[in-house]
């Protein structure tokens, strides 16, 4: 009896008096060093009096299962290796790094695969640090493979950096891989929330961000990065995305955004603010596959989405969007010259938009044009209405309309090829200056000519209305 007894006591580790956890077997995250060890029992100060920085990597290089417990935890540059777990309180674990000054002062560096990490607050400095690479949390395989790791969630306060930043260069043969992070988020954080500039199989659950400088997600491999593939988010709110490879050889492939929700309501600038500011909704460059489930975008200072496109890129080759909710763009009055179109999605191979709901009042008289320059263009229903004189499609080109609502200015200006069935047009012209601007099984209602004298070459079947023509 004596001999179970303390069987019992030896297979758990007490390591304070309300926290208790079995004995680790080892798991998936690889050999052990030790059994898990509270640093508060080992001497590290919780109240932010002094630096525990050497102790706390101390700890971590001679354990693989620590505990890190409530407290303030005065560090930085803290590094974890490969095959450790910390174990935290949740966001009341706060590593704080306020008042550090220099550049480059990473509060946490992770430097190996198999790393799991339970939620933890951590705190920069963003008005004493010199530089924009002091990120709270860092994932890079310059050094090894960063594989297999397991954040429960971060929260980000004042970091002159990013909140979360995974890269993969392109000069080493390491990899990055297999993360899955529950949130991120950020609250004045000098450019972004999370930045991913290399790797693959990537999920994110939530990113939020208040006070950011610039997106809330920015994923932009450099020419001297890695590709980004693989990478799904489950719910970003904030002001901006940007989906950006800088070349078409370091492209961006299978990124899948379930909800996204864009508003520069949600967040204001960063303090001190960055220089790079962006004032477009969502922002693209090089990506072979895009894949939004929802996305509203609204009061966008300038274009709700945009493609950026120089000579010998590859623009976007697959947009796919369940549901697209615009409302109100271009609203920097205070612009030189204000923004006159509200979607650019120039230089896409292929559009499908499953439901297309606009709203740019009648107030919004700089936006001349919802779409510009688009192409290979499906919509399956939509629901738009817009200011008398805007444009829906603006020279563009086989856009396909399958059923819906369309209320106020123009169907098509400078178009062609553009085919509407199901339609209920209720607008000041049908067409201008376009050619083959059709409509099947359709209700047509304008104020002015259908279309201009001399560019009627636009067919129209089961068709009523019609005006003038």
């Amino acid at each position: 009896m004596k001999k179970i007894l303390l069987l019992i006591l030896l297979s758990v580790f007490v390591l304070s008096d309300n926290v208790t956890f079995p004995v680790s077997s080892g798991g998936n995250i690889g050999p052990s060093k030790s059994d898990t060890v509270n640093v508060k029992a080992l001497g590290v100060e919780n109240d932010g009096s002094i630096d525990v920085s050497a102790k706390l990597n101390t700890i971590l290089s001679e354990h693989r299962s620590v505990y890190i417990p409530s407290g303030t935890y005065k560090a930085h540059n803290i590094i974890v290796p490969g095959d450790t777990k910390i174990l935290t309180d949740g966001y009341s674990t706060i590593i704080d790094n306020s008042g550090a000054t220099g550049d480059t002062n990473r509060i946490v560096e992770l430097n190996g695969s198999n790393i799991s990490i339970g939620k933890l607050t951590l705190i920069g400095s963003i008005t004493t640090e010199t530089d924009e690479q002091s990120h709270a949390i860092f994932v890079s395989s310059t050094q090894t493979d960063i594989k297999n790791i397991d954040i429960g969630g971060i929260k980000g306060k004042n970091i002159r950096g990013d909140v979360l930043y995974i890269d993969q260069s392109d000069a080493s043969s390491n990899t990055t891989s297999n993360i899955d992070v529950g949130e991120v988020l950020g609250d004045n954080v000098l450019r972004n929330v999370v930045s991913i500039t290399g790797g693959s199989n990537i999920h994110i659950g939530t990113i939020i961000g208040d006070r950011i400088g610039l997106n809330a997600i920015d994923i932009e491999p450099e020419h001297y990065n890695a590709v980004v593939t693989a990478v799904t988010v489950d719910y970003i709110k904030g002001r901006s995305v940007g989906i950006v490879a800088a070349t078409p050889t370091m492209y961006i492939d299978d990124i899948t955004l379930n909800q996204l929700d864009l508003s520069p309501d949600y967040s204001s600038d960063s303090s001190p603010s960055y220089a790079h500011y962006s004032d477009i909704g969502l922002q693209l460059r090089n990506i072979k596959t895009l894949k939004i489930g929802s996305a509203n975008i609204r009061d966008t200072q300038s274009f709700a989405i945009k493609t950026t496109f120089s000579a010998g890129e590859m623009g976007v080759k697959n947009l796919l969007i369940d549901k697209l909710s615009i409302s109100n763009c271009g609203q920097d009055s205070d612009k030189t010259a204000p923004n006159t179109e509200c979607i650019n999605l120039q230089n896409i191979g292929n559009i499908h938009i499953g439901h297309l709901s606009i709203n740019i009042p009648s107030t919004d008289t700089n936006v001349s044009r919802v779409f510009d320059a688009v192409k290979n263009m499906t919509i399956d229903n939509i629901d738009s209405n817009i200011e008398v004189n805007a444009a829906l499609f603006r020279n563009s080109h086989d856009v396909t309309i399958g059923s819906g609502s369309v209320k106020g200015g123009y169907m098509g200006v400078a178009s062609t090829n553009i085919s509407a069935s199901n339609i209920i047009f209720d607008g000041a012209r049908w067409a201008a200056y376009s050619s083959s601007v059709n409509a099947t099984d359709s209700t047509i209602t304008t104020s002015s000519y259908v279309s201009n004298a001399g560019h009627e070459r636009n067919k129209f079947k089961n068709t009523r209305g019609l005006g003038k023509r």
